[in-house]
C-alpha cells in the first residue's frame, strides 16, 4: 500500500486540527462524558483474562483487536458486543506470522502480523514514515485483506496512538517471521 505524500498530508493536517477540537471539548467536558467516550473507543472485540492487548483499532462499524499470552495470537473482528472473527494461532500451527520491513536508508519501518484463515489472509500493520519520507516521523496503522494475491479490502486505522502501535518489541516473539515475499510490506 501506497503512501501518497500530499494525501497523507493533508489527512495528517485534517486529524491534527481534529484532535486540537477534540481535547478543548474533552477538557470542558465532566468526567463521566470523557468515560463514555473512552469506551465508546473499545467497544469492540476485546481482550480476554489474561491476553495483553498488542493492536486495538476501531474502524467505523468495527473494531480490530490483536491479544496475546505466553504462547498463544488472537486475532479478532467485530462490531461492539460480539465478535464476527476469531484467528488463534500458537504460532507453530502456520496460521500467524510476524513481518518486518525498514525503506531504504532512513525510509521508516514496518511490523505486520498475518493471520491465515480459510483462504483469507488478515494482515494488521504499524509503520512509522522516516526522515526520508515526505512523512517523517508519522505513525500509522492498518488492515489489509487478501484472498491469494487480491486484495479484497485496506483500511487505514483512523485512531492514532500506542493501541495503534506495535513494533518487533511489542509483537509476539513466538511467531515465525514471515517467509512469504508476498506480505513483507504494505506502506
Amino acid at each position: 500500500m501506497a503512501v501518497r505524500p500530499i494525501s497523507a498530508l493533508v489527512l495528517l493536517a485534517v486529524l491534527a486540527g481534529c484532535g486540537q477540537r477534540q481535547a478543548a471539548a474533552e477538557s470542558k467536558a465532566p468526567k463521566a462524558q470523557a468515560v463514555r467516550v473512552d469506551r465508546a473507543a473499545d467497544a469492540g472485540p476485546r481482550c480476554g483474562p489474561g491476553e495483553r492487548p498488542v493492536y486495538v483499532c476501531p474502524f467505523k462499524q468495527k473494531t480490530v483487536s490483536v491479544c496475546v499470552t505466553d504462547r498463544t495470537a488472537t486475532y479478532r473482528y467485530g462490531p461492539a458486543g460480539k465478535t464476527d472473527l476469531t484467528i488463534a494461532s500458537n504460532g507453530a500451527d502456520g496460521r500467524a506470522h510476524l513481518g518486518t520491513a525498514r525503506g531504504p536508508g532512513r525510509g521508516g519501518e514496518q511490523t505486520s502480523l498475518r493471520f491465515s484463515n480459510g483462504g483469507y489472509e488478515y494482515i494488521v500493520y504499524s509503520a512509522i514514515g522516516g526522515t526520508d519520507t515526505a512523512v517523517p516521523g508519522r505513525h500509522w496503522s492498518g488492515l489489509v485483506v487478501m484472498k491469494g494475491a487480491d486484495e479484497v479490502s485496506s483500511m487505514e486505522c483512523p485512531a492514532r496512538g500506542p493501541a495503534q502501535r506495535f513494533t518487533l518489541d511489542t509483537a509476539p516473539s513466538f511467531l515465525p517471521r514471515e517467509d512469504n515475499p508476498d506480505y513483507e510490506a504494505w506502506f
